[in-house]
């Protein structure tokens, strides 16, 4: 399976763009030192929320969200930064399931084995009727089910979306887009006061 990305350009208010702008008129290299600082610190903070907002709608342990997005920092020469994000798509026992082990079906009819309740999404959780969970010689355990490839019976394992594929849905999307722009207008003016501040102004 390859990997599938994810990037998040911090947004710029142009309004209160312009009014730092005007506050720093007498400051040399306020304004990019400012916007600058500004759009790191946001877009720091939105990796963070990024966790956060995926986890509100998605069944995933945060750990495997965080390990996937890293930040591409603003410069003085270059104003703008994204949030990233690269990874396979997880394997379902990464999700919510259930039970979550192995258990033994030997003996027992295909109509009474307990079949994997999985939940991706945290409103909906759906029976896998085909499917099993099993134990590996690696020590690995996921969800699976038997195909017949080449006249011989084989294992595949159930996987779910990525974490890019969790972070481009609608909900999610959304989310960031909000605490992304409220947290700029936050850092900017932060940012504008501590300048101002630190040249006497």
């Amino acid at each position: 399976m390859s990997n599938e990305g994810f990037f998040w350009g911090i947004g710029q208010d142009k309004e209160i763009i312009e009014h730092a702008q005007r506050m720093l008129t007498s400051v040399a290299k306020g304004m990019e030192t400012a916007l600058a600082r500004a759009t790191n610190k946001t877009a720091q903070g939105t990796k963070t929320q990024m966790v956060k907002h995926t986890r509100a709608r998605f069944s995933v342990a945060a750990g495997d969200v965080r390990k996937t997005l890293w930040v591409r920092k603003a410069t003085s020469g270059g104003m703008t930064a994204e949030v990233c994000s690269s990874g396979r798509p997880l394997p379902l026992f990464r999700f919510k399931v259930s039970p979550k082990r192995a258990i033994s079906s030997k003996g027992i009819k295909p109509s009474k084995r307990r079949r994997p309740r999985v939940s991706v999404s945290r409103n909906n959780t759906t029976v896998f009727k085909k499917a099993f969970v099993a134990g590996m010689k690696s020590g690995h355990v996921g969800v699976f089910h038997r195909v017949i490839e080449s006249g011989k019976v084989k294992l595949k394992e159930f996987y779910g979306p990525s974490t890019p594929q969790m972070l481009r849905s609608k909900a999610v999307t959304q989310a960031i887009e909000t605490t992304a722009r409220d947290r700029f207008k936050r850092e900017l003016a932060h940012q504008v006061e501590w300048i101002l501040k630190k040249n006497g102004g």
